[in-house]
This record gives C-alpha cells, sequence and structure tokens, in this order.
C-alpha cells in the first residue's frame, strides 16, 4: 500500500512539471510584414516601403528591398537597399541604382535574422531609370600588361554581374569580383594604341553597369617592351629577320630601316607574338648592323645589333669582256633580290655607274657607263657590296669599246672650245684651243694649263696646228669671222721645253686657208688655199711659201700648186725619217694619194692612191707603230705605212658605247689616240688594239 501512494506521489509530479514547461517556452517564430510596395517611382529611381505586422522572435540584423530582372530576386546574388538593425513598424528605402529605363523588374522586401533571411511576396514594376553608382577611383598595379587587373572603387555598383560591361580602348574587358562598393577589370589581351596612349600614357575606360555608362581617361603605366639582342643572328636578304624579347604583344607593330640622309624603308612583317617579331629584311642597308626603327603598341623604339647581315659572295675566277652598256651576269649568293636597284657594286674606289638589270639569290645582270668623273678603264674589278660589305671575290671586267671616256678636265678648258689640233710629243700631249695651250699627261691624267695668246687678236690655231722636227709646235690662226673682218692670217711658235709662246713674223700673203702647211726641220711651208674679197668672195690661190727658221724670214717659193680644190686640207706627218702626206693626184678627181717630200726639190711625189676618196678632217695624223689612221666625216680608216694596205675600222661609232669625239683634235700617244669629245667636255681615248677590220 505503501509503495502504491509513492508511485503515485512520483506521477503527480511529473504531470505537475510538465503543465508548468508547456506555459513557460514559446515557439519561435519568424517576422510577419507585408509585400513590398511601391511609394514612389521617377528618373532617380524607386521608393520602396513595407509595413512590419510582427518582428518575430530573432534578432533582427538588416532590413530592406531586393530587386532584379528575375522575378524571385535573393540578397545574396541581385541588387538591394538595406539598413542594418531592427526597422520600425513600417520602413521605406529607395533603390537609387541598377536599374535601367523601361525595363521591368521584381522587387521583395526581406528582413534578415540571425537564424536566416524572410522575404515577401513579389511584385513588380517598370524602371524610369536610377541615379546608378558613384565611382571615386581606379586602383591599379605601379605597371600593367595585358591579362592585369585594375580596380574601380565606389559606391552604389550593382552586385549582378550581367549588368556590367567594361571597355578599355574600345576593346572589351572582362568584369570580375562585383560588388556595391566596386569590382575589377582584366585589362584585354589586345587594344588599339595611338599617340596619346603612347606619349601621354592616356587610356579611354568605359564602363556602363545597369544603363549608367561613364567614359574617362586614366593614366596607366603599361610596360615597356624589352629587347634581347643576338649579335649571332646572321641573314641573308631571303631570309626573315627575328627580334626576340619579353612584352613586345600589340595589335600592330612597325619596322622600319632610315638612312642617313633620311630615307625610310618599312620591313615587311611576318609575324609577332609576346616573345619575337619577325619580317624581311627589305631596304637598302648601308651598315651590315643596321638599327632598327621598332613601334610596339605605338611607341617608337631603336634596336641595335639585333642582326648582321651577311656580305655578298661571287664566285671565283669570273671574268667578262664586254663593251660598256652591254649586260652580263655574275653568279653569286646573298644579293638584296627585293629589287635590282638596292644592289650596290663598288669599282676599286672609281666612280662609275651601273645598272641593275635582274637580281637572284644566286646572280646579278647589270651594265656599266662612265660616272661623275668620266673615267673607265680599260680593265676593272667589280665588287658586289651591300651593307656597306663588299664581297672578298671580284670579277674581272674588260671593255671593249674602241673609245673610252678618259679624263674628265676641269675649270677653263671645259669652256674653251677646241678650235686646233692635238699634238703629241713623246709621252705627252699638247691640245691648242680657242686662246691657250693645255699639256695633257696621260699618265697620270692631269690637264693643265702652259700658255696663252696675248700676242695677237687673233685666234690661235683655227688655221693649223703643227709638230715640226725641230721640237717646236706652229699654229695659225685668223679672226673668229674672217667673212665679217678681213683679216690676214698669223702664225705662232711653241716651244715645249719652256712653254714659250711667240709669234711668227706677218706672212706676206692673204691666204686665209691654206691648202697644205707642213715643216722640215729647217723650213716652215705653206702653200695654195684660198682667199676672200670683198668683190670676189672666194679665189684660189696657188702660191707657195716658206718660212726659215734660222733667219726668221718669208719667202715666196717660184713653183706652184697644181690642186685645183681649194676645200681640200692636206695633212702631213713624218715617218721613219720622211716627210709624207695625205694628198691628192692633181686629176679632176682628186684621188686621196700617200706622198712623199723631197727636201731637195721641195716636191711632193705619189707612192700610192687609195681607194678612200673623203678628206682628213683631223688636224694631225696619228701614227702608231708603223700605222697611220686617217679621221675622215664617215670613218676611221687604219693605213700600213711599210705595206700601204688600208683597213676600215668597223666599230667606231657603235651605239654600244655612247661616245664620240672630235676628230679634229686627235693626237697618238704610247699605242692610244686620245681626243676631245663632240662637246668638248672630256678626254676620251681610242685604243687601236680593240678596233674591228
Amino acid at each position: 500500500m505503501k509503495a502504491r501512494i509513492i508511485a503515485l506521489l512520483v506521477l503527480g509530479v511529473s504531470v505537475l512539471y510538465s503543465c508548468q514547461k508547456e506555459e513557460d517556452v514559446k515557439p519561435a517564430t519568424n517576422p510577419r510584414f507585408s509585400v513590398a510596395y511601391i511609394q514612389e517611382l521617377d528618373s532617380e529611381g524607386v521608393q520602396f516601403a513595407a509595413n512590419v505586422f510582427d518582428f518575430g522572435s530573432d534578432e533582427i540584423l538588416e532590413y530592406g528591398f531586393v530587386y532584379s530582372s528575375s522575378s524571385l530576386p535573393k540578397v545574396d546574388k541581385d541588387d538591394m537597399v538595406s539598413q542594418t538593425g531592427k526597422p520600425g513598424s513600417t520602413f521605406e528605402l529607395k533603390g537609387t541604382h541598377s536599374m535601367k529605363l523601361g525595363q521591368k523588374y521584381w522587387v521583395a522586401a526581406f528582413i534578415k535574422t540571425s537564424k536566416g533571411i524572410v522575404y515577401s511576396k513579389v511584385i513588380d514594376f517598370i524602371s524610369k531609370g536610377s541615379l546608378g553608382f558613384l565611382f571615386s577611383e581606379i586602383v591599379a598595379p605601379s605597371s600593367v600588361y595585358f591579362g592585369d587587373t585594375i580596380t574601380v572603387k565606389g559606391s552604389g555598383f550593382s552586385k549582378i554581374l550581367g549588368n556590367y560591361r567594361a571597355t578599355i580602348q574600345g576593346s572589351p574587358a572582362k568584369v570580375l569580383e562585383v560588388s556595391e562598393s566596386g569590382f575589377s577589370l582584366v585589362i584585354p589581351e589586345i587594344f588599339s594604341f595611338g599617340e596619346k596612349q603612347a606619349i601621354e600614357g592616356l587610356y579611354d575606360i568605359e564602363i556602363s553597369v545597369a544603363g549608367k555608362v561613364l567614359a574617362l581617361e586614366y593614366p596607366l603605366n603599361f610596360r615597356q617592351p624589352i629587347f634581347k639582342i643576338d649579335p649571332n643572328q646572321n641573314v641573308n636578304y631571303e631570309d626573315t629577320v627575328k627580334i626576340q624579347g619579353s612584352y613586345l604583344l600589340s595589335e600592330a607593330v612597325q619596322a622600319k630601316y632610315i638612312l642617313e640622309n633620311g630615307e625610310e624603308y618599312f620591313l615587311p612583317i611576318v609575324d609577332f607574338s609576346e616573345s619575337q617579331i619577325r619580317f624581311k629584311p627589305v631596304a637598302k642597308f648601308s651598315d651590315p648592323n643596321p638599327e632598327i626603327h621598332v613601334t610596339v603598341r605605338g611607341k617608337k623604339y631603336i634596336v641595335s645589333n639585333s642582326f648582321r647581315l651577311k656580305a655578298p659572295e661571287v664566285e671565283p675566277n669570273q671574268v667578262f669582256t664586254r663593251r660598256t652598256f652591254d649586260w652580263f651576269t655574275l653568279k653569286g649568293k646573298n644579293f638584296n633580290i627585293h629589287y635590282p636597284e638596292w644592289n650596290s657594286l663598288s669599282f676599286g674606289g672609281l666612280d662609275l655607274n651601273y645598272e641593275i638589270q635582274s637580281v637572284t639569290p644566286t646572280s646579278l645582270t647589270l651594265r656599266t657607263s662612265a660616272g661623275n668623273d668620266q673615267y673607265i678603264p680599260r680593265n676593272i674589278e667589280v665588287y658586289p657590296n651591300n651593307s656597306g660589305q663588299n664581297s672578298v671575290n671580284s670579277i674581272g671586267l674588260t671593255f671593249t669599246d674602241p673609245i673610252l671616256p678618259f679624263f674628265n678636265p676641269e675649270g677653263i678648258f671645259r669652256e674653251d672650245y677646241g678650235v686646233g689640233g692635238g699634238i703629241s710629243m713623246g709621252d705627252y700631249g699638247y691640245f691648242f684651243r680657242v686662246n691657250s695651250v693645255y699639256k695633257f699627261t696621260p699618265s697620270t691624267r692631269k690637264m693643265e694649263l702652259v700658255a696663252e695668246n696675248n700676242l695677237s687678236e687673233v685666234l690661235l690655231a683655227n688655221i693649223f696646228t703643227l709638230k715640226s722636227p725641230n721640237g717646236k709646235i706652229y699654229s695659225g690662226g685668223h679672226a673668229d669671222n674672217v667673212f665679217l673682218f678681213q683679216s690676214s692670217p698669223e702664225m705662232f711658235e711653241f716651244d715645249p721645253a719652256n712653254n714659250s709662246l711667240s709669234k711668227l713674223p706677218k706672212i706676206p700673203s692673204d691666204v686665209i686657208q691654206p691648202l697644205s702647211v707642213y715643216s722640215t726641220d729647217r723650213y716652215l711651208y705653206y702653200e695654195g688655199g684660198f682667199k676672200i674679197t670683198p668683190a670676189e668672195g672666194y679665189v684660189e690661190v696657188n702660191e707657195r711659201w716658206r718660212y726659215e727658221f734660222s733667219t726668221k724670214s718669208w719667202e715666196k717659193l717660184a713653183s706652184q700648186t697644181g690642186i685645183k680644190d681649194y676645200s681640200l686640207r692636206l695633212k702631213s706627218f713624218w715617218y721613219k725619217g720622211k716627210l709624207y702626206q695625205i694628198g691628192v693626184e692633181n686629176r679632176e678627181d682628186n684621188v686621196i694619194a700617200l706622198q712623199e717630200f723631197d727636201q731637195l726639190q721641195e716636191t711632193w711625189t705619189t707612192i700610192v692612191n687609195f681607194s678612200n676618196q673623203s678628206p682628213v678632217e683631223s688636224e694631225i695624223i696619228p701614227i702608231i707603230g708603223n700605222e697611220a689612221f686617217l679621221f675622215t666625216p664617215a670613218q676611221v680608216i687604219k693605213i700600213n705605212l711599210d705595206t700601204y694596205t688600208e683597213s676600215t675600222v668597223k666599230n667606231i661609232g657603235e651605239v654600244s658605247s655612247n661616245l664620240w669625239f672630235s676628230p679634229m683634235q686627235v693626237m697618238g700617244i704610247n699605242g692610244k689616240i686620245y681626243s676631245t669629245s663632240n662637246f668638248e667636255r672630256v678626254v676620251v681615248e681610242l685604243d687601236p688594239a680593240y678596233f674591228k677590220y
């Protein structure tokens, strides 16, 4: 019985305790509040409001409104406007960012407690726009490069990544780590660089967040390229050149070579990357280690010693025998294949012109001509020369032109046109001009004024020029225009031993143009020809005169010349101690003949007649060895003075050399014939060894 009472007591106590617990402990409750409603909607944003019915049982940490272009806005992923702490029975907040004009949004009121987030029902609205974010600063590393990140700071930014659009220099930039206080931008991999970016370091950045756009210029310190120098990079013109380094990425790169005269060559870019730029050496380089002007990201850099151009080279033992202006092809390697005219040639210090016709990696086709100094030697060595480097080997070139430019005399010689002959005296020659005598030294290509005519008003040598066996040179002249100003001839003696010029006693004759003038060691003969009278004009004369050197006196000979053609001029020369002249047979057809002078009888005897019927133009007949060369208006004829055979030179006047000469002034010196050119500007050399018959 006692045990039963105890059991009931315990049960009663238990029931009593249980009833007490249900009374003291209340269940946890969430806040209850109304759906968000729109108080005001304008271009600055939306005024949201909500009524709180029950604050619930948990601590309230934050309250506000979350809105989104999706129908289920959530705090963790969408934009919102909020405040911390516990609201009153009614709370209002205005959303002023991340809403585009005219777009439909859904909004929910929310209260965040210590246990979680409670949302109201969702309503929708059409936005009239919003004030958007407020920008404060951009934070960038001290130096940046493609792919680096910069941070944009401010307030009122959207938390929705899809609301962002950003560009740098017009190129899309990736947006990262968005929050209400800012976000990060990744610098695009490639974008354009202009002068402002290259020089001033200012970059156009544009940010668009939920319809609000911010455009600004901002300074970024872009990394400079680092160029790696490779002095062992030796290239041919057909190769591709590499410039290696780091930080070389760019939307476009440019490489060019600039000559000292400012001429620019843009080098074709093959490709480029982060670590190298490749281009073709398409330029007329003057330096084997050229400086290359490289433009990367709009900024210019000079890169030196990044490569070395190989010298051109020709195959050894190449010899060519050609006329000037004839094309020839030399074999070798590493010629400038990009443009023929960019290949250079060196002629051992000589100034010659040349023209490149075509080029391949292993051949060069060219031709040569006289340069500024108007001088082409018979034999030359030709070196291809590119980038300032000669080929080790050269090619031998022998010109077969019968006439080559030999010397370009300067000064008054060029202006003092030639009206006299050219006389050779041993290793020298003497050109008689209007009123001057010039000494010509072929071995040194030298022309010097040695005498001037200050003795008379007449010209020095427009009648004749003649070398005498006595070692002197004689000339005769009359007034420049004898037809208007009647003047009898005057004659001069030039002594090469002392360069003295003197006037002979005046001849007692008015024969202006003699038929023949010749000399022995005792006399100077002057005969035939014509005179001019006001009444009759041209009048033929047949008188003969001689001047005795010892007595310095003139004497008229009793004999007369029988030649009737006063338009002829007969030319004399000495050979093996005898005096000859190219004369005419005393016949109506005036056959050209070789005549020998009898000093005792003072008469001419015909030795042989020639087929040539043209008069000799040259004042002097050059003698080379045993051959005399007759320069007529139409051709050059060689006479063998031992066999009296004649040959016509066929290759003088060929178009090949574009050179011609003045046949009036020719002289033979040491196996060559020298003359002034037609334009009186240069002295040319005629080499009988290259005459063709």
